[in-house]
């Protein structure tokens, strides 16, 4: 969220995988008023460490950064979910060791809370289609895989 962005030309979301140099993925155009909301989602996110900031550029060519986000994409279990795009129903396979699991929309709403099934295997019917976020859930892990309902 934004508060105020009078003479904002655009943002920059920047990564760093290396510990050492940051690179551009993609750019939002200011809107130039005030209280607007932005997301950027990173679909190739590496395996472990991953590092984030915003470049803030000005319409006179100044700029400056945001903080720098961590992020932490290290698989600690294998999950997959089959079929991916889904219709009906997913299997998940691999989330045994999770207590709940989540389906959140791509700004990390909770959308729909599954109750835990002994087969694995979860409806999705009814749900809109789209791009989604399943997360899992224990005690002191999350874990989020992607997945698209058709």
């Amino acid at each position: 969220d934004t508060e105020n962005e009078i003479n904002l030309l655009r943002y920059e979301v920047e990564k760093c995988t290396d510990g050492r140099s940051f690179i551009k993925f993609t750019e939002k155009t200011a809107r130039g008023n005030s209280s607007n909301t932005y997301a950027a989602t990173d679909d190739k996110p590496v395996n472990g460490i991953n590092y984030y900031r915003l470049k803030i550029i000005d319409k006179d060519g100044s700029y400056r950064y945001s903080i720098i986000l961590k992020a932490d994409f290290t698989q600690k279990y294998m999950v997959s979910i089959l079929p991916n795009p889904a219709h009906d129903y997913i299997i998940i396979n691999g989330a045994d060791k999770f207590k709940r699991v989540q389906l959140l929309d791509l700004n990390g709403k909770v959308v729909h809370q599954f109750t835990r099934s002994s087969n694995n295997r979860y409806s999705i019917t009814g749900l809109p289609q789209g791009v989604y976020l399943l997360q899992l859930i224990n005690d002191d892990e999350r874990q989020v895989e992607k997945i698209v309902i058709q």
